[in-house]
């Protein structure tokens, strides 16, 4: 079973989808649609791609939705409703439990938590898919914010947002193989971004290096791991061509909105 990936939103919180809109490099913020059916996060990124390419009716099957935190450039509780109200489906929700008392009530929407202390993991679409803390952070203290793990015939780690990956979750990932990994690239590599403060909850690209090569040297990737870089900041990457021309040369793929990737 081949895995299809489009990418609905790639950009991280500073782009303006008001005033950028326009732009022919804009990212809208991030989301991800998987087999037509399951959809990670869902925020106004999904509907800004919907509406700017007319695809009225792309989200009719959807049954799934993994979120994997509360900031508002990935979770609105408006743009659940509206998915709701899109999809033919009922659906069910994942994520930590603070979205028990952040969702819209909806009568085909229901919520299932998953807590990533335990690695809690559901099965959807043919997918084991288990919950993995991410290194980020929102302004509820209660909240852990998520990576996700899907098994199938090739694995795929879906890591935004979030820094260096922490402790529990490189112990869960050595006893797994990466096929595919989707890298947060919220900062670029500059001197600025570097030192940039959004390292302590974000990588860049330096960071990113790092991690495939430590996952290669310990088995949990190899040079057959496809690296998608995801997430980029608007102020701090220079232009889509720029990054593809530099990290193309270590076989990173870029994403970008409306992008496909079947593996």
């Amino acid at each position: 079973m081949k895995t299809e990936l489009l990418f609905l939103g790639t950009g991280a919180a500073d782009w303006d989808y008001k005033n950028d809109y326009e732009r022919s490099d804009f990212r809208g913020f991030s989301g991800i649609l998987i087999d037509g059916h399951i959809m990670i996060d869902c925020g106004i990124g999904a509907f800004l791609y919907e509406d700017r390419f007319s695809l009225s009716g792309i989200y009719k099957n959807v049954d799934t939705v993994f979120m994997t935190h509360s900031h508002d450039d990935h979770f609105r509780a408006e743009c659940v409703s509206r998915l709701c109200g899109e999809s033919e489906k009922k659906i069910t929700l994942y994520g930590d439990k603070i979205f028990e008392k952040l969702l819209p009530k909806e009568e085909n929407l229901s919520f299932v938590p998953l807590d990533a202390r335990f690695f809690e993991s559901c099965t959807v679409g043919g997918y084991k898919v288990t919950a993995l803390k991410s290194n980020h952070a929102t302004t509820y203290p209660e909240e852990q914010t998520l990576h996700y793990f899907f098994e199938g015939e090739k694995n795929m780690f879906i890591g935004y947002d979030g820094g260096w990956l922490i402790a529990e979750t490189w112990s869960f990932l050595q006893k797994k193989h990466v096929d595919v990994y989707i890298a947060d690239a919220t900062c670029g590599d500059d001197f600025e971004c570097t030192y940039n403060f959004r390292n302590f909850s974000h990588n860049n690209i330096p960071m990113i290096d790092y991690m495939v090569k430590t996952m290669k040297v310990n088995g949990i990737a190899d040079d057959d791991t496809q690296v998608i870089l995801h997430h980029l900041a608007r102020t701090l990457h220079p232009t889509h061509e720029e990054v593809c021309e530099k990290e193309g040369k270590k076989g990173y793929v870029v994403s970008y909105d409306g992008m496909k990737y079947q593996f």
